[in-house]
């Protein structure tokens, strides 16, 4: 399955562990314009505004995988893992990712990439 990530599983964050045996392939951004709702430091994909070609990484994962991730994002609960089109070397492919529209008191994220909210907050 591939798998966009697009906050704390990206290389060198907090939960990256997760993927480190899972084939990267490469920086990306959503095809579709989305948003990035932060609650404390935790990053949300969000359709509600359509403002920003999320960028980030492209995993190949296992089915194992899978399942440890949907358990770390609560999905079907918290997160919904949903399909989405990213662009990859400047091709359209089609993943998964974890979406959450449901967060209250958030902020919204003025950029395009959960790293930026990392260098401004650190």
């Amino acid at each position: 399955m591939l798998l966009f990530v697009y906050g704390t599983l990206m290389k060198n964050l907090s939960n990256h562990s997760y993927l480190k045996s899972s084939l990267y392939l490469g920086e990306c951004s959503t095809s579709d314009k989305y948003v990035i709702l932060i609650d404390g430091s935790i990053p949300y994909l969000s359709t509600s505004k359509n403002i920003y070609h999320i960028k980030g990484e492209l995993y190949e994962i296992s089915d194992d995988i899978v399942k440890k991730i949907d358990k770390l994002e609560d999905e079907g609960n918290w997160y919904k893992r949903k399909h989405l089109n990213i662009l990859l070397d400047e091709k359209i492919i089609t993943c998964y990712t974890y979406f959450n529209d449901q967060i209250e008191n958030t902020i919204l994220l003025e950029s395009d990439s959960y790293h930026s909210f990392l260098e401004y907050k650190y």
